[in-house]
Parts: structure tokens; sequence; C-alpha cells
């Protein structure tokens, strides 16, 4: 019986140690056993990007922006951050505002933020990109952005 007991315990010491054994490797603030990811390389999005916009308005219902142009132009960009001007013409009124927005990790997955909303979306080629647009505010709305250079 007591050698059962011994041999338990022995077992059950190299199973604890075990699974208290970390790798070495390097992180932000050199937290053992864990690593740190090179940063992926960015595409680049400098340029104009248009398009057309098809969306729901709280005010308005179901608008495929008939004849709308949206003009995305990214006039700057460092590593995964990039910024610019986001100019819409619908009939006779225009407007433009500026924007920055992100790359995720993948280099695909965008997040844009506006002063009048935020987009999600992504890269579709190396010249094609789709957005969602959302303004959660009151008069709220949501609209599909499919986006050439």
């Amino acid at each position: 019986m007591m050698r059962a007991v011994v041999l338990l315990a022995i077992v059950i010491a190299v199973i604890a140690s075990g699974c208290m054994v970390t790798e070495p490797g390097n992180s932000p603030g050199g937290i053992p056993g864990t690593t740190t990811l090179p940063e992926p390389v960015a595409p680049d999005l400098l340029g104009t990007w248009t398009g057309t916009m098809n969306g729901y308005d709280a005010s308005t219902g179901f608008n495929p922006h008939d004849g709308g142009v949206m003009l995305l132009t990214v006039t700057g960009q460092r590593g995964r951050i990039f910024a610019g001007n986001l100019t819409i013409t619908e009939g006779t009124t225009t407007w433009t505002e500026p924007f920055a927005g992100t790359i995720g990790r993948d280099g695909r997955t965008l997040t844009i933020v506006e002063e009048s909303g935020y987009c999600t979306g992504g890269i579709i080629g190396p010249d094609e990109i789709e957005l969602v647009y959302a303004n959660d505010g009151l008069g709220f709305s949501i609209s599909i952005d499919s986006l050439r250079r």
C-alpha cells in the first residue's frame, strides 16, 4: 500500500512539473514563454478609391444611393495605419470629411473611423475593397460600399 502511495506521488510530481515548463521566447515586457510575432507587411492603400453605396437609412428605409459616388482618398500611410478624406456626392450635394483607418494583422481586414460613423471591411484584391459603413446615432444608417482604385 505504501509503495502505491509513493508511486502515485511521483507520478503527480512528474505531471505537475511537466505542466509548468515554459519554452523560452521573446515578448514585449519580457514575459517568459510568450513570443512576439513580426509586424506583418501592410498592403499599399495610397490613392483614390471610387465606388458605389447601397444601404438602409432610418429616415428613408432602403437606399441604393442611385447616382451617388464615393471617393475614398488615402493620402498617407505608415505601416498598417492610413488616413485621408472621404467625399460623397449624391445629386447636387457633395460633402467631404477626414478619416483614419487600420489594416488588421491578416493584411486584409480594414477598420475606418470617420466623424459621422465607422467602417469595417476588407481588401478583396490589390485594387478592390469592400466596406460596411455604420452610423449608430440618431438617424442611424448602414451601407455596403464597393470601391476600386
